[in-house]
């Protein structure tokens, strides 16, 4: 198991170093899920796995938009 997590950690240590690089939204979305995912496997070995956070997506963009226009606030 061992050489599994230090495997894990060297792809979450180059993949924060490339999220540091010059990177399309898209790009920088789907790396920041890559980094993720990998921390969430490396918290399996833990008594506690990090909380799961639900992406915003465009329908919260658009609401919350709509609830600014309206004058309602969150």
């Amino acid at each position: 198991m061992g050489s599994l997590k230090v495997h894990i950690e060297e792809r979450l240590q180059k993949a924060r170093e490339r999220n540091d690089g010059d990177l399309d939204p898209v790009q920088t979305a789907r790396l920041r899920g890559e980094i993720s995912c990998l921390k969430r496997l490396l918290a399996l070995g833990k008594d506690e796995s990090p909380p799961i956070r639900r992406p915003i997506g465009a329908a919260d963009c658009k609401a919350r938009r709509k609830e600014s226009t309206d004058g309602r606030s969150s």
